[in-house]
């Protein structure tokens, strides 16, 4: 995987520059050279091509880890890629939180999901793992207020509604 990570992104984004990604690189100049003016070229194909190498590493991982705990470092690693190349993507925010809780790397668990549901207040899947967190360290009534959004953002998850009456439960709480 490291052969292939970018080493020519001039944004720091792991947009792909220049190198061999294959046909992509027949053209009238050489890539791997500056371009006239300062110009930068971005090759969205072999980003492409990298985030989907990415995302099926990620899965073999996932399923590795799954049985054997050793991979489950090789899988964060990936989640953590995915992260990098666009630190504002939710979803990935989300899974790499669910990696790091697994790994009870609370903390750094806790900062993705925080920035997530700020990032976006409507997803109901942060939210849901961020009670998820909150109940597993003890914090019974920051749970029930992840729960509870969680719950009102998808009112027909029943993960969300169990959750809520178990931890309403839990802080006396039965509004």
């Amino acid at each position: 995987f490291s052969f292939w990570v970018n080493r020519k992104d001039a944004s720091g984004r792991d947009l792909f520059g220049g190198g061999f990604l294959g046909m992509d690189n027949i053209g009238c100049f050489d890539r791997d050279k500056t371009l006239p003016n300062g110009a930068l070229l971005e090759q969205s194909d072999g980003t492409s091509w990298m985030a989907l190498f990415c995302i099926t590493m990620l899965s073999i991982a996932v399923e590795l880890a799954r049985h054997e705990p050793f991979y489950q470092n090789m899988a964060l690693k990936y989640f953590e890629q995915a992260t990098a190349a666009d630190p504002t993507f939710v979803i990935a925010q989300v899974n790499e939180a669910i990696a790091l809780y697994a790994l009870q790397k609370y903390d750094a668990a806790r900062d993705l999901l925080v920035k997530a549901t700020t990032a976006d207040p409507a997803n109901a899947r942060a939210w849901y793992n961020l009670g998820l967190l909150q109940k597993s360290t003890g914090e019974a009534d920051a749970s029930l207020a992840a729960f509870q959004k969680a719950a009102e953002l998808a009112p027909r998850d029943p993960h969300s509604q169990y959750f809520v009456g178990l931890m309403a439960g839990q802080v006396q709480n039965y509004d």
